[in-house]
């Protein structure tokens, strides 16, 4: 109709929609421990992201909804610089070991 104004939803009706279809990850084993998952900062010494991501990547090794995650993560293409579902960002230059091809 002429005149009339479209509304938006809010963003909990859009982040529901953007959700809706996906698996649940109730129960996941990286709940409170964000920190631990994120990307590198770059001001962050390389040492301590290496070793805050392979303690994620534990937290994923035992973890009961991995396979799930898993499924997720193979769905984004923006994950590639985080851990997820155990899989450890390689470091920005440094290339691949054996001739392995990124993820």
């Amino acid at each position: 109709m002429r005149g009339q104004t479209r509304r938006e939803a809010g963003p909990i009706a859009l982040l529901a929609e953007i959700l809706r279809g996906t698996d649940s990850l109730t129960g996941a084993a990286c709940i409170g421990s964000p920190e631990l998952f994120d990307p590198r900062d770059p001001r962050e010494d390389s040492d301590a992201a290496e070793y805050r991501h392979r303690a994620a990547a534990q937290l994923c090794a035992r973890c009961p909804v991995f396979d799930a995650c898993l499924a997720w993560s193979d769905s984004r293409s923006d994950q590639a610089h985080a851990v997820t579902a155990g899989r450890i960002p390689r470091a920005p230059g440094r290339p691949p070991k054996g001739g392995e091809t990124a993820a």
